[in-house]
This record gives structure tokens, C-alpha cells and sequence, in this order.
């Protein structure tokens, strides 16, 4: 039943109807192309794996630095799909320590992804983020212009 429920979201998101919530699925950074089924359930486990003890804000910038990545043409040129940004080694530590794959998001985080999809956006920019208590010691910290800190993250350019 899961399977099929999945090839009909795909379907409607691909022909750009509507997802389980009756939401259109589209991205309003890449002139009206949108984020498949398998795509959208990324956002929602990384954006719990990543910002779930956060407020709404906070979530959103997660997703804001994923979507400036995967649109920018400078680092991050190579990476033009969402999986290609999320899998690159060594950028998502809940990649790397299975909290993505365990990822169970709720209706808070995935309101919270599709406010940052339908053009919220708070991030400055920012290419980068990190955990607070890291900021000085990390790669970002060290080698990125750091721009604001949220909750527990740090954002840099």
C-alpha cells in the first residue's frame, strides 16, 4: 500500500498537483520545477535530523542553506540535485551517523519545509551552518565568513 501511495505522489508531483496535504509540490528557486515525493521525504528527514530541537525559523534555514547550495555556482556547482547536495562527503553529519535514515518528521517540521520552499528565507546567503559550540573550531569557522548564529547553529557564507 505504501508503494503505491508513493508512485501516485510521484505522479501527481510530477505532472506539479499536489501532495499527500493537497500542497503543490514546486520550488520557487528553479522557475517553477519542483521537488518529487522521494525529494520532499529528503527535506522533511534532514530537516529533522538536522533542526528538530529548534523553532520554526531555525528549521527553515536549514533548508534555505540546502537550497542556496544547491543553487549556487560557485562551490557547489557540481551538485545539482538534492540528493548530490545532501550525500556529498562530509556536509551532513546525520548522513554520516544514520540520524537521517531513523529521521521521523512531524507536521511542525514539514510546515516548517514548506515555508522555506514557498520563499522563506532568512539565510543571508549562507552556504554553511554548524552547531554554536563548534564555531570556532570547525572547517566553517576557520575558512567561511560566518554571518549570524540561530538557536544552536552558526551560519556562514
Amino acid at each position: 500500500m505504501i508503494k503505491l501511495i508513493q508512485v501516485i505522489c510521484l505522479i501527481l508531483s510530477t505532472l506539479g498537483l499536489q501532495n499527500y496535504n493537497g500542497n503543490r509540490l514546486y520550488n520557487p528557486y528553479a522557475n517553477g520545477s519542483h521537488f518529487s515525493c522521494d525529494e520532499m521525504d529528503m527535506l522533511y528527514r534532514i530537516a529533522w535530523a538536522e533542526a528538530r530541537g529548534e523553532d520554526d525559523k531555525g528549521i527553515i534555514l536549514v533548508i534555505n542553506v540546502i537550497i542556496n547550495r544547491l543553487y549556487d555556482d560557485g562551490l557547489f556547482k557540481d551538485q545539482r540535485t538534492l540528493y548530490d547536495v545532501l550525500f556529498a562527503p562530509n556536509q551532513f553529519s546525520p548522513i554520516r551517523d544514520g540520524s537521517f535514515d531513523r529521521a521521523t518528521p512531524c507536521a511542525r517540521i514539514k510546515d516548517a519545509v514548506h515555508k522555506a520552499l514557498n520563499g522563506t528565507d532568512y539565510s543571508q546567503g549562507a552556504l554553511f551552518f554548524n552547531m554554536t559550540t563548534i564555531q570556532h573550531t570547525s572547517w566553517a569557522g576557520r575558512n567561511r565568513t560566518w554571518l549570524f548564529n540561530h538557536g544552536t547553529h552558526s551560519f556562514y557564507l
